[in-house]
């Protein structure tokens, strides 16, 4: 089919429908420039055509073709309406025509013949078998919906969603205010308020990991306390959360070196105290175990220098400083011991009385030792050796201890700082099982002769005649400790009394005197004293 014939069908149509009209003056058709738009239209507007139009009338309509050129005119049919051809541009002229006949199709067209429905694009009224809008140019995607059943159906979307935003805000203003309780509570416990921080996760009843902050807070606090044994508990309680594994890292740590004994594993607590990873001080507290080991190995030096950098950096708790202080002060009276030098005693002495456990027992040995040396040499034995069995096990305490003991002497004078003879005074132990040491002083308590007496024996002694008191020891000859300190505190001493309290006896020149102790109803009394007094 060609454009000439569709124009004829369509007025074919046209004289069918409207008989009693006259027929139009043909128009001179207008100049439009063909485009692809225009093609497209007036091919929609053909399967229009063919659809409105009845078939019987399309039959009856005589159809002229010509294959002349556009220009020539066709003769009047008598009666009939008769379409001049275009001369120019025969395919706008078609393509106007079609547009017209379209329209008047679509208008003229009685709606009881066609099943009608809404465009759903642009709301008219359009034959439900319609494949594109005559009025708005779109196809329709789906059937025509009443306008009624749309609004009811909109109303009803609108009334899910308004009780979707409901359940939400239901749910939404009570998560917002646990998300600020919660984050109120975090902070209480990074300013380390851990018993508040705990109540405020307490009151959030299982929001997110909040019982187990709970019990983290309490850690915390348990730590801060000092409980380790809590602490450490509660923290292997939680698990994974937050910190809670370095912390079980950093309490066993300082298990392990709790109390600053040489029985604690400070290799064990280094490594511990890394593996919790510069937690709090653990850092520094690794560095001060480096240097206790090193102490402990006696690497003074690599002690000394590692020590000392933890004082300087002050970054860990001040009893562990105060420990690392005393560990140098001590390392430093050491370097002066090995060469000889005692002059570190103080510093031993006070480390010993005052020191924490890890440098008291070592400055009490090396206190001890110098002294004992000291009284060894001033043939103070027994002070010597008092000192030497308090550090036994220290260098060579022990030989030097067995050594304090003297050899038993024979009955006798021991000492004597004078060459006088003018008096004579024979003294008799009658004491049994123990020997006797006697000491006699002069007027100005100088020390004229000394005495040892084997048990059940006797001495004499000889000295310018005057005033003399005397002091009197007993003990086992086994304890024997020289005649500076006789037999040390395992002695018995005593000051003698003439006539219940004068201490001085008159012992006039060219005159012999015998003593006797021990005796029932003799006229010689005695006081108390000690080794020291002796």
């Amino acid at each position: 089919m060609n454009y000439d014939e569709e124009i004829l069908n369509e007025e074919a149509v046209q004289e069918e429908v409207v008989p009693e009209e006259k027929p139009e003056e043909p128009k001179k058709p207008k100049k439009k420039k063909s485009s692809k738009k225009t093609v497209k239209k007036k091919e929609e507007a053909e399967e229009k055509t063919e659809e409105t139009v009845p078939a019987e009338v399309a039959e009856e309509t005589p159809v002229e073709t010509t294959d002349e050129p556009a220009a020539e005119t066709v003769e009047e049919v008598p009666e009939e309406p008769v379409v001049e051809p275009a001369v120019e541009n025969t395919e706008e002229t078609v393509e106007e025509k079609v547009e017209e006949t379209t329209e008047e199709t679509r208008i003229e067209v009685p709606e009881e013949t066609e099943e009608m429905m809404t465009c759903p694009q642009c709301g008219r009224q359009i034959p439900s078998r319609a494949k594109f809008c005559p009025y708005c140019g779109k196809t329709p995607d789906e059937k025509g919906v009443k306008q009624g059943d749309k609004n009811k159906k909109l109303i009803g979307i609108a009334a899910i969603a308004l009780a979707a935003i409901l359940a939400i805000a239901l749910f939404a203003v009570p998560a917002i205010q646990k998300s600020s309780s919660y984050k109120k509570s975090l902070q209480l416990l990074e300013e380390g308020n851990y018993l508040e921080a705990a109540d405020g996760f307490q009151a959030l009843e299982g929001y997110k990991d909040s019982d187990d902050y709970v019990v983290y807070c309490n850690a915390l606090d348990s730590l801060a306390k000092g409980d380790l044994e809590k602490a450490i508990s509660r923290f292997e309680s939680v698990g994974e959360l937050a910190d809670s594994k370095r912390y079980v890292s950093y309490i066993s740590a300082l298990q392990n070196i709790e109390g600053d004994s040489f029985d604690n594993d400070y290799a064990e607590a280094q490594r511990l105290f890394e593996e919790a990873d510069g937690l709090l001080d653990s850092e520094g507290m690794a560095k001060y175990c480096e240097g206790i080991v090193s102490y402990l190995n006696e690497k003074d030096s690599d002690a000394l220098t590692q020590l000392k950098a933890v004082l300087d950096e002050q970054t860990i708790n001040g009893m562990y400083l105060t420990s690392a202080n005393e560990v140098i002060r001590l390392l430093n009276a050491k370097q002066l011991f090995d060469q000889n030098d005692y002059s570190g005693l103080e510093e031993f002495k006070d480390l010993s009385s005052n020191g924490g456990s890890l440098v008291s027992g070592t400055a009490s040995n090396y206190a001890n030792y110098i002294e004992g040396k000291g009284y060894y040499e001033q043939e103070l034995y027994y002070s010597a050796v008092s000192c030497f069995n308090r550090c036994r096990n220290f260098k060579d305490a022990e030989e030097l201890a067995e050594s304090c003991y003297q050899d038993r002497p024979g009955s006798g004078i021991v000492y004597r700082n004078t060459t006088s003879s003018s008096v004579s005074v024979t003294i008799y132990d009658t004491s049994d099982g123990d020997d006797m040491f006697v000491k006699i002083y002069d007027s100005s308590d100088n020390l004229v002769e000394s005495l040892y007496i084997r048990d059940g024996s006797s001495a004499t002694a000889y000295f310018q005649g005057g005033s003399f008191r005397m002091a009197i020891a007993y003990g086992d000859y086994n304890y024997w400790y020289g005649p500076k300190e006789a037999f040390g505190s395992m002695g018995t001493y005593q000051r003698l009394l003439l006539n219940g309290s004068n201490e001085y006896y008159s012992f006039p020149s060219g005159n012999s005197f015998t003593l006797k102790f021990n005796v029932t109803n003799g006229n010689v009394d005695h006081k108390s004293s000690n080794y020291g007094d002796f």
